[in-house]
């Protein structure tokens, strides 16, 4: 019996051990990326790992010798990704499945980052490639890049070529970089290229808003009407009622501090010039937007208590500041006001000067002018 429990405790290690040389010689190997590069002799050829947001992590290093050939040893497998091979100024950039051993490059130096390459040894990184080397073979038109892009289903190439700056005027660019992220929500979701991309989105599209709403309120353009409830929110007063008086359109919030201090100088103002056709029409970004409601986690009494505490501090705030004139007005919805937003209010005081006929003189500054000079010219 002892003899047959050692034979059997022997065949036990012995299959261990087995197991494990076994589990050993499966285990993946690291990779390789060789390749010859013509007229890149004793040169350095870098290969990174890219991130979004143009970060790059320098993985391997070698040397090109004098026949243009070189050999990138990696200490680890590949992993799927997006990754840019550089020699001094020239680059490029590949996709790899995971499943690379040895990937094989052949290319002019002088074509590098035209995609002029040849590949062997990863399926991804050729599929890769030709989309590359078509985009940069077309003519330089942003109409047709634009269109180019926003008909791309590879993820990876759509991010490499959706941040090309020449594209930045087309009217299409913010269409195209909104079909890229749905790509990339559809085939890597959660990644941080995806996420990163939305955010890229929501910045072009307010981008834009801006740059309409400057091209919409430029000295001498007509004022947008605004209409809103007064403090005690049974009287509304429309900006367009104005017209025959110099108005000072003052954006502003109790909350704001250098909103109070420009107070006393629209006061001093006001009170000198208020019976020569002058007047102030106050919008207060006082309230609640959807972002500190979302704070209360939807409870709705602390938001309708935080609501009042809000309109009373907006009520103390005129009356302390002796904002004598009676049109002070406000949708209650801090940032999320669609009166500020009509007048690319992204931060605040801001105040603009309206003349008789309703038409914008321009974006002035209490603190830093002198206001009544300013509004006598107009009178």
């Amino acid at each position: 019996m002892k003899n047959i429990f050692s034979l059997l405790l022997l065949s036990l290690m012995i299959a261990q051990s087995y197991s494990c040389s076994n589990t050993t010689a499966q285990s993946a190997s690291a990779a390789m990326i060789k390749g010859n590069i013509a007229n890149a002799a004793n040169l350095k050829i870098f290969l990174d790992k890219s991130e979004e947001g143009n970060n790059h992590t320098v993985l391997s290093k070698a040397e090109i010798d004098p026949s243009g050939n070189f050999a990138i040893n990696l200490s680890n497998p590949i992993e799927e990704g997006l990754y840019r091979m550089r020699i001094g100024a020239k680059k490029a950039y590949f996709h790899f499945d995971g499943s690379e051993d040895v990937v094989e490059v052949k290319s002019d130096v002088s074509d590098f980052n035209t995609y002029n390459i040849e590949l062997k040894g990863s399926t991804a990184a050729t599929a890769f490639n030709k989309i590359m080397k078509d985009y940069y073979a077309q003519p330089k038109d942003a109409n047709a890049k634009v269109k180019f892009i926003s008909e791309l289903d590879n993820p990876y190439a759509a991010i490499c070529l959706s941040s090309q700056r020449e594209m930045r005027d087309n009217a299409d660019f913010i269409g195209m970089h909104q079909k890229v992220s749905t790509l990339l929500n559809n085939k890597m979701p959660n990644s941080t290229f995806a996420k990163k991309q939305a955010e890229r989105v929501v910045g072009l599209q307010r981008m834009l808003a801006a740059s309409q709403v400057t091209k919409r309120i430029g000295s001498g353009k007509p004022a947008p009407d605004i209409t809103l409830p007064s403090l005690d929110r049974k009287t509304t007063y429309s900006l367009s009622d104005l017209k025959g008086k110099v108005v000072l359109l003052d954006f502003w919030a109790s909350w704001c501090g250098p909103c109070r201090k420009a107070n006393p100088l629209v006061v001093d103002a006001y009170n000198e010039l208020k019976d020569k056709g002058f007047t102030v029409f106050s919008v207060s970004l006082d309230g609640l937007d959807n972002r500190t409601k979302a704070r209360f986690g939807g409870d709705e009494a602390k938001i309708n208590k935080q609501m009042e505490s809000s309109v009373n501090r907006w009520k103390q705030a005129i009356e302390k500041d002796q904002l004598a004139w009676k049109y002070h007005v406000s949708d209650l919805a801090k940032w999320d006001s669609p009166a500020a937003a009509a007048y690319g209010v992204r931060g605040i005081p801001k105040t603009f000067l309206i003349d008789k006929q309703g038409n914008i003189i321009g974006e002035v500054d209490p603190r830093r002018m002198d206001l009544k000079a300013e509004v006598k010219k107009y009178l």
